[in-house]
C-alpha cells in the first residue's frame, strides 16, 4: 500500500506547511508505531550481541588470568627447585626426587624413595626432571612432555608448516 502525501503552498523555512494533515492515510501512525518497534527491537538485538560478545571477551580474560596464574606457581615451584640443597651437579634430563627434613630444609636427590627402600630418612614431596631450558617436569607429566615434544619435532622435520596436519 502506497502513502500519499500532498504539499501545499510555497517552499518557505519559516511559515512551511508541507503536510495536510486531511490528505494523510489513516495507517500512517500504525506505520510509525511499526517503525517505532522495529527499533526497539533493534536495539535489543543489538543490546543481544553486544552482550554475548562481551561475555565471550570475559570468558577469555579469565582463561587467560588462570594461566598466568598457572604460569606465576609453576614459576614459583622451579624457583625453589632450583634453590634446593642438593650435592650433585644438576644434569638436563636427569630425574631429581624432591625432600624435606624434619627441620624443614628441602633438597634434591637422585636416590628415589625406593632406592631407600623401607628406610627413607625424610618427607617425599616429589619426583622433577631437569630439562634443556632450565624448566622442571613433574614425573607424572614426563609422558605428556615428551609425546608433545616428539609431535614438534616431526613436525619441523617436515618441508611446510602446512604439514602439521597430517602429523595431528
Amino acid at each position: 500500500m502506497e502513502n500519499q502525501v500532498a504539499i501545499s503552498g510555497s517552499f518557505n523555512r519559516e511559515e512551511a506547511n508541507l503536510v495536510e494533515n486531511s490528505l494523510v492515510q489513516p495507517n500512517y501512525t500504525a506505520d510509525l508505531i511499526a517503525l517505532a518497534q522495529q527499533i526497539q527491537n533493534a536495539d535489543k538485538s543489538i543490546q543481544s550481541n553486544v552482550t554475548n560478545k562481551l561475555n565471550i571477551v570475559i570468558e577469555q580474560i579469565q582463561f587467560l588470568q588462570e594461566q598466568a596464574r598457572g604460569i606465576l606457581e609453576k614459576a614459583k615451584l622451579e624457583k625453589e627447585l632450583h634453590q634446593a640443597a642438593c650435592n650433585v651437579l644438576k644434569r638436563p634430563g636427569t630425574i631429581y626426587y624432591y625432600y624435606e627434613r624434619e627441620s624443614g630444609q628441602r633438597y634434591m636427590s637422585i636416590m628415589s624413595p625406593s632406592d631407600w627402600g623401607n628406610k627413607c630418612p625424610h618427607s617425599f614431596l616429589g619426583a622433577y626432571r631437569l630439562e634443556y631450558d632450565n624448566s622442571w617436569t613433574p614425573i607424572d607429566q614426563l609422558k605428556n612432555v615428551d609425546e608433545r615434544k616428539a609431535l614438534i619435532s616431526q613436525v619441523m622435520s617436515k618441508p611446510a608448516i602446512a604439514s602439521i596436519k597430517d602429523v595431528i
